[in-house]
């Protein structure tokens, strides 16, 4: 199945191959990087092959970040191996189990600027934020625990004129996973 929308998830879910003969073969396998498997040969097609995974009811199951090499097999004497099409985190698969990452260590400490409406604005301009596969889809401050509100950019606007207390930052990637500063 053709997967182009960047819909990521943190879920395990399956892609369809349909072989249009029923004497071709078809196995996966999951592999961290492609430099590590040879696509290009018989003999390194053929090795994929014997170390994968039969695709089951016509389906790869997608349950984790790898790249997926799909190879298929027609015949026996002499057997020929395809390289039927690759997977890949990003661009044709949307996986995301890990979550981002959140670091207010270089912050120190959160001091507000008091603007013309008697507000306070933070700098958090240093809060450290990443997200390797999916990317961050959306960054939330809570103050003394209570419900986050989402924010952009490098300032946190407050309304209140007396601010004392815990600021907390929630990062989520683009499939949900969550991470929550101390």
């Amino acid at each position: 199945a053709d997967i182009t929308t960047a819909a990521w998830t943190n879920n395990n879910y399956t892609v369809n191959v349909t072989t249009a003969d029923a004497a071709v073969s078809v196995k996966y396998l999951a592999v961290g990087e492609l430099t590590s498997v040879d696509t290009t040969t018989q003999s390194g097609l053929k090795a994929i092959y014997d170390n994968a995974q039969a695709v089951t009811g016509a389906t790869v199951a997608v349950d984790s970040e790898n790249n997926y090499v799909i190879i298929a097999r027609v015949g026996d004497d002499p057997a020929v191996y395809q390289h039927v099409g690759t997977l890949t985190p990003g661009t044709n698969a949307w996986y995301d189990k890990t979550a981002p990452t959140v670091d207010i260590a270089e912050m120190v400490a959160l001091t507000g600027v008091q603007d013309a409406k008697n507000g306070y604005s933070l700098d958090v301009s240093k809060l450290k934020k990443e997200d390797k596969l999916s990317g961050i889809a959306k960054v939330e401050y809570s103050l003394n625990g209570a419900d986050y509100t989402e924010f952009t950019g490098d300032a946190i606007a407050l309304e209140a004129q007396n601010f004392n207390g815990n600021v907390t930052f929630k990062v989520t990637d683009k499939a949900g996973n969550t991470a929550v500063s101390e």
